[in-house]
């Protein structure tokens, strides 16, 4: 377990880069602080306007997590935890395909885990992309195993499976 919070925030980032390489060479980067709350930081993967995925590009990924750092239960080593995320795909044209969200704190009223489900065929969109379908924690790992199994993308790595079990 890392001594310092720098020690584990870098650990986390190693982490989420080992994921993200199975799709993607973007690298994961510490963001901005959250101002007012020491330990707390926004990790992107991506700039605002995303990555393409797949060659040819089939996606567009967004990405990016709150982290916080503390120090465990011994006070002896810290953790980082992710207390927020945003993962967004988006076809390449750039229209909304589905996107998971946790924002516990901030502007909107819907503070658990959601999904906006745009790419549902058929479906008024207006609704659903607007609309906050309750889900559990999504993991990155989570978003990246459904970039490959479900969206068809092939994965830059062989050994993916084994890294998103991990």
């Amino acid at each position: 377990m890392p001594r310092t919070a720098r020690a584990a925030l870098s650990e986390h980032l190693r982490m989420m880069q080992i994921e993200a390489s199975c799709v993607c060479r973007a690298v994961w980067r510490p963001g901005v602080p959250v101002q007012g709350q020491p330990g707390v930081t926004w990790l992107e993967l991506t700039g605002p306007t995303g990555i393409a995925i797949g060659r040819p590009a089939r996606v567009k990924l967004r990405a990016s997590q709150l982290v916080a750092t503390a120090p465990d239960q011994s006070d002896r080593a810290f953790d980082a935890t992710v207390s927020g995320y945003r993962y967004e795909l988006d076809g390449v044209d750039g229209s909304e395909l589905i996107a998971f969200h946790w924002h516990p704190a901030g502007r909107s009223r819907i503070t658990r885990p959601h999904i906006h489900l745009s790419m549902v065929r058929g479906a008024d969109s207006r609704l659903l992309g607007a609309g906050h379908v309750p889900s559990g924690i999504v993991q990155f790992a989570d978003v990246v195993r459904f970039i490959i199994a479900e969206l068809g993308v092939q994965p830059t790595r062989a050994d993916w499976r084994t890294i998103l079990e991990t």
